[in-house]
Formats: structure tokens, sequence, C-alpha cells
């Protein structure tokens, strides 16, 4: 059986590289193509390298001409070597016209992580309900969301696949001294918040350690302090989980990560910032009032946001100073809040037999042939 599996996020990359683990265990003979992160090759995927996430309205015009080169390569890769089936993860800004290019191959698609639909252009609902087979979402409160115009069997939720990964949060956990910055695991976000997370740190007077996803992240980082004129701060590329294990505090920028700090019973500030024209059209369009995953889905305050204008050192490290101060039980309690919203474990093998079936299923008739 060949699979196509195509992530362009580091986030994305993750959560891939765990369905290509999963399909040796379901499906050892399988083959998997697409379009992969390191992760996912690291993990036995074969498929075309990922550039570096872009996200926002004005960074994508920038590297226009990588993205059409992608799109080309891959279309013919897919064409040429129609899969069984594919899995498409995230990043609908390629994903929505990719499946469009390819729909005459009549080859079902799985959509996992889609885009989120429930902040802002729902509108993407209609033409993903026409080009996949089935939507797998993060979150069981997001199927409303798709359905309609999806029939609900063709929307599942599987539980989020962090709970894959994540152990259950420590009633007495050992706090540390460590303040753990992340700055993204994307270029853009790194270079917009580096600076701004280690001068938080230095206003606390506490340690502090950059953690990155790879050495090539940890690089970014690097020079990003170094263009700035900042002194060096120590930087990790050591296991999230572990480091959580030994903070204090923790300072996020919005994605995974601060779900990854809450779960973990660590008191976490979120901070963001983009490009003043991504901004200004988020403003105007996004209909959720949190940015921050653990607040969306507590739908509370309790892990405080420091975004554009507001993501700078005093009020990151102000934020930093009031989190602290609550007792580390009320941070256990707003994990275990948060756990009972994500599901049980094994996600990544229950996607990959619900693409399984998928591909042994008659293609649904909201799909053109």
């Amino acid at each position: 059986m060949n699979f196509w599996i195509s992530a362009l996020e580091p986030s994305g990359d993750r959560w891939g590289a765990a369905l290509v683990r999963a399909i040796a265990g379901l499906a050892p003979n399988a083959r998997v193509g697409g379009i992969s992160g390191p992760l996912m090759r690291d993990a036995g995927a074969d498929g075309t390298p990922a550039p570096d996430g872009v996200m926002g309205f004005a960074e994508p015009f920038v590297r226009f001409h990588e993205y059409c080169s992608l799109m080309a390569r891959s279309v013919r890769q897919f064409r040429a070597h129609p899969p069984d089936v594919s899995i498409v993860i995230d990043a609908p800004d390629f994903h929505i016209p990719f499946l469009r290019f390819v729909r005459q191959s009549s080859v079902p698609t799985v959509y996992f992580s889609p885009p989120q639909v429930w902040a802002w252009r729902r509108s993407r609902v209609r033409a993903i309900a026409h080009l996949c087979a089935r939507v797998v979402t993060l979150f069981d409160w997001e199927r409303a969301c798709f359905a309609p115009p999806m029939e609900t069997d063709r929307v599942i939720w599987e539980g989020h696949p962090l709970v894959d990964e994540l152990p259950e949060p420590q009633e007495q956990r050992r706090e540390g001294d460590l303040l753990i910055l992340l700055p993204g695991s994307r270029k853009s976000e790194i270079d917009r918040l580096s600076v701004v997370l280690a001068d938080a740190g230095r206003r606390l007077g506490v340690p502090c350690v950059f953690r990155a996803p790879t050495e090539h992240h940890a690089g970014w980082i690097r020079n990003a302090l170094s263009r700035a004129g900042r002194a060096p701060l120590p930087v990790t590329t050591s296991p999230l989980a572990q480091l959580l294990n030994e903070a204090r505090a923790c300072v996020a920028c919005a994605g995974t990560a601060t779900l990854e700090a809450a779960l973990a019973g660590i008191p976490t500030v979120i901070a963001y910032r983009t490009d003043w024209l991504t901004y200004s059209v988020a403003r105007r369009l996004v209909r959720t009032r949190w940015i921050g995953l653990p607040n969306i889905l507590l739908r509370s305050n309790a892990y405080p946001e420091c975004v554009q204008e507001d993501a700078e050192p005093s009020r990151i490290a102000s934020a930093l100073a009031t989190v602290t101060e609550r007792p580390p039980d009320f941070w256990v309690e707003k994990a275990g809040e948060i756990r009972t919203k994500l599901g049980t474990p094994g996600v990544a093998n229950r996607v990959v037999n619900l693409a399984i079936e998928t591909a042994n299923d008659v293609p649904h008739p909201g799909i053109r042939q």
C-alpha cells in the first residue's frame, strides 16, 4: 500500500512523523511518499523536503516562487505515481490548491489537523468538503465547524496527537529554577521574539534557556541575539518535556508549545508578534478572543497573552511574575482540565487505520472524479 503524507509546517512534520511510525507498525510493507520535514524523513518517509514554515499574509509573497516550484514538483510526482490514499496536514494555503490540481487522480484524501475555520476563513470548509473524503480534527468541538456542508460521518475526531507523547501532569512537580524560552519554530517567529524573550528573562534576573526544535533553529536564535547586540543565552535542543520538568516558568510563542507547557503544569505566558499586514487583517477577521490554545480550550484568561505591541519585555516580565505567584496546584489542575479535552492515547494508530479504511472505501460522491 502506498501513502502520500504532506506536511509543510514544523508541527505538521511532528504529527506526520507519528503517522509514519504508526504505518510501519500497522502496514510494514507500505511506502510513504509526499512532502516531509526532517522528523518524517527520520521516521522513514521518502518525501520531498518541505521548506521552512511560512505563515501570515506578507511572507508567502516573498517566497512565492519557492512555493510554486514545490507545488509543480509535488503535483507531477503525485500524478506520476498516484498513492492509494493521501493525508495532508495543516498548511491550507498550499494543500487546498494542491488537492484541486490532483483531484482528477481520484485518490481519497484525509485532512488531518485541518485549518482553524472556527477562528477565521470558514469559507475553506466548502472547498475541503469537495476535495477530501474525511477530515480528522484535533479537537472534538471542531467537528461542528465542518458539518455542514460535510456529512457528520466524514468529520472525525480521534484525539489530539500530543496525548501520545506527554505524560500525565504530576501532582507534586519538582519546581526548578529555569525560565524556559520558546520563541517558535518558524524563522519569522524566532527573528521577532528571541530578543524580546531574552530581555524579559533578564529583567526577572532568573536563569534562562532557549529551547529549539533542532540545531538549525538554534542557529536562528543565536543569530537573532547576535544581530541585536545581545549577550548570548544558553540554547538547547533537549526534549521539551525534560526541560519543562525542571522549569520555574515558561514563555512561549503561540502554538503547540503553549499546549505542551500547559499540559506539563507549568506557569506559562503566551507571546506573539507577526508582520503588520497579517495582524491588521487578522484583527478584522479572527472570531476568537484568545490566541493561545490553553485559553481557547479552557475559555478563560488563565494563561496571560502578550500579543503584538504588548509582546515587549516589561509586559512579559510582569505577566511572568504574576503567574509564578499562583500555587503549583493551580497549574496542575488546569493541566488536568485541558488533558480531559484531548482524548486518549493511540491517536496516530487510529488515524492510520482510518486512512486505510478510506483507501478501501468507494470514493465519496462529494469528491469530484
